[in-house]
């Protein structure tokens, strides 16, 4: 189920977000294992950067048991909407367990 939230996580934040140098977000690496929090919420988090910059990440809790995003967030850089959300075509999405870097 991992892949796929990672999967719906990076299309979702594709789809309605732009690269801080108002460029596509063209690829989505999450670099860590997904963490549960440590409260009543039921939500796990996952970390990600965007464009190949390992400057520019991002975090993201989603329901642990339904997979549905809650909200995405930033200590790094702004999070700013498209002015209306778009499917990137050719979006590569890499995970931290990828030896090959795939």
């Amino acid at each position: 189920m991992t892949l796929t939230v990672e999967k719906k996580i990076a299309e979702e934040f594709s789809a309605k977000y732009i690269a801080p140098n108002n460029k596509e977000v063209s690829e989505v690496v999450f670099y860590k294992e997904p963490v549960d929090q440590k409260d009543f919420s039921g939500n796990r988090n996952y970390f990600f950067y965007i464009n190949e910059n390992k400057q520019w990440t991002v975090g993201v809790s989603v329901k642990k048991e339904t997979g549905e995003i809650w909200a995405f967030g930033s200590d790094d850089i702004q999070l700013t909407h498209k002015k209306k959300p778009k499917k990137v075509k050719n979006l590569t999405i890499k995970h931290w367990r990828d030896k090959s870097g795939n």
